[in-house]
Parts: C-alpha cells; sequence; structure tokens
C-alpha cells in the first residue's frame, strides 16, 4: 500500500479508501516507514502484519449501525446537557 502511494499522481485518501482503511492510518504507516532505524531509542520500529480484510456488511446493517450511533450521540449530549443545567441551578 505505501508503495501505492508514492507513485507519481497517487492519492493517498483514494489508495486508503481502496484497501478500506482510514487516510489517518496510512498517512501513520507513511510516516512510520520513512523514520530510519533507531531514530528514536524510546520506540521500536514499526512492525507491520497482515491486514484482514472482512466481507462488506450489507448495506442495511451499515445504515442500522450508523442509525444507533448517531442515535447513542444523541442521548449522550442530551445527558450532558440535562447534567450542565441542573449543575447551573445548584
Amino acid at each position: 500500500m505505501i508503495e501505492e502511494t508514492l507513485v507519481p499522481g497517487a492519492v493517498v485518501s483514494e489508495v486508503a479508501r481502496r484497501h478500506g482503511l482510514a487516510p489517518q492510518q496510512l498517512f501513520t504507516l507513511r510516516r512510520q516507514a520513512r523514520q530510519p532505524a533507531g531514530a528514536d531509542a524510546a520506540s521500536e520500529a514499526p512492525q507491520f502484519v497482515p491486514a484482514v480484510v472482512e466481507a462488506a456488511l450489507p448495506q442495511g446493517a451499515v445504515r442500522r449501525r450508523a442509525v444507533l450511533i448517531l442515535h447513542r450521540s444523541r442521548q449522550s449530549l442530551v445527558r450532558k446537557r440535562r447534567f450542565q443545567a441542573t449543575a447551573l441551578k445548584s
């Protein structure tokens, strides 16, 4: 994957998505690969392991999961606002 991003005209975000990664993950892998071995004594050289790509979920399952996450986020926000309002009244 890292080699794909080094090709002239390659877009890191597109390569990452094609392999099922977030662009930030691929940027991190590129940064780690550029570091010379032993550059930082406190950290070990990055160890790469094979990525396991699972079959994609059916579209309905993805949507249900997204709705569930959104619902939980809203509930959390409501609880936070109630707590803040109660704290202000005290």
